[in-house]
């Protein structure tokens, strides 16, 4: 299996839904810029996912910062992994989170967070997301960040696929991140660059 790791970028974009589709993923990583309620949020992704679709689409297409950036995974020209960067600045929501709302102050421009992520199910427990953190570093300088925060979610016990939606712990780990608020099951994990 030979993986190539990069920037997302305009002419991803069907392959990138793809992905979404294969996965059975309908949020296409909108919910950290959609504006209605949970409730507004969960009736758009059941009922009116295409939406999601669309903004995605057109955010690569644009190349957005605060929307339309990340790390795509691909094997040939099939897109099997991605993770979704955009600025700190523009995390509103993430932040507002009770577990990240303390840590949220401190920040500068040019910290990004990593805010989703998303392997190919037929793909998984295979290298990829470690491929896909293992690439945000030079994603991250490409983009002119100067640290990249994560938020993953860490159990005491097992953890199950859904549960990975914003990283892996020891993958993270294992590309330097480290520990620098929170505590199990909301850390917050951060990689100088």
């Amino acid at each position: 299996m030979s993986l190539a790791v990069r920037l997302v970028g305009a002419g991803d974009e069907a392959a990138l839904l793809a992905l979404f589709a294969r996965a059975g993923v309908s949020c296409h990583c909108r919910y950290w810029h959609f504006e209605g309620t949970k409730n507004d949020w969960l009736e758009r992704s059941a009922f009116r996912p295409e939406e999601s679709a669309a903004e995605l689409a057109c955010a690569v297409r644009e190349e957005r910062s605060n929307d339309g950036r990340g790390v795509v995974v691909l094997e040939g020209s099939e897109v099997v992994a991605w993770g979704k960067l955009f600025p700190k600045a523009a995390a509103k929501k993430l932040l507002k989170q009770g577990p990240y709302n303390a840590y949220s102050q401190t920040h500068t421009p040019d910290t990004w967070c990593l805010g989703c992520v998303l392997v190919d199910p037929a793909r998984r427990r295979q290298g990829v997301a470690r491929a896909l953190v293992g690439g945000l570093a030079e994603a991250g300088r490409a983009l002119g960040a100067k640290a990249i925060e994560a938020y993953p979610r860490v159990g005491h016990g097992p953890v199950s696929d859904e549960e990975l939606w914003m990283g892996i712990a020891a993958h993270l780990e294992a590309s330097a991140f480290v520990t620098v608020s929170g505590e199990a099951p909301y850390p917050v994990y951060r990689l100088e660059l």
